[in-house]
């Protein structure tokens, strides 16, 4: 799961589209993509568009209103819990990718 995209953009402004860019370039057709507070969306839009990503934002507001707000909802940034929704969302992505 992605979180605290402004942070990473922060440090290297295009390191999402990069990865991604990358990736495509090797042969990945497609990526599931878990966001735990919603902040990839500007920069996956154009893949999603284009429809190499799937897209969850907020994800463990998804599960459950209050896995959400501890995962990223509370008012201090130090009590988020970014990882706590992880292995739902592995099981999502196997589930959803299944053949």
């Amino acid at each position: 799961t992605l979180h605290s995209a402004d942070r990473i953009h922060a440090i290297d402004p295009h390191a999402t589209e990069d990865w991604l860019n990358y990736h495509i370039l090797v042969g990945i057709e497609h990526f599931t993509i878990f966001d735990t507070d919603g902040s990839y969306e500007p920069y996956l839009r154009d893949f999603i568009e284009r429809g190499y990503v799937t897209y969850h934002p907020r994800y463990p507001g998804q599960i459950s209103p209050k896995l959400g707000l501890l995962a990223a909802g509370l008012a201090d940034p130090k009590l988020h819990r970014h990882m706590l929704a992880e292995p739902h969302a592995l099981d999502a992505c196997v589930w959803e990718n299944r053949q």
